[in-house]
């Protein structure tokens, strides 16, 4: 049986204002829990959320944009 490997997440361009609130969200869950955190770690976290919340209206509005 072959054992399962982890992907590594492919490089995309995230725009500046959002790697923005990423970071700044960063900074408050190391406030907030008082230990390090790696920003590709709340990324993940809120990509992980996001797909699971998004609605197919809310995607079709990005492609009508």
């Amino acid at each position: 049986m072959k054992e399962q490997q982890e992907v590594a997440m492919p490089t995309k361009h995230i725009d500046d204002k959002t790697w923005k609130k990423i970071q700044d969200l960063t900074v408050k869950v190391v406030i907030a829990t008082q230990k390090p955190v790696k920003e590709t770690e709340v990324l993940q976290q809120v990509i992980k959320v996001g797909l699971e919340n998004v609605t197919m209206e809310e995607l079709k509005k990005v492609v009508e944009k």
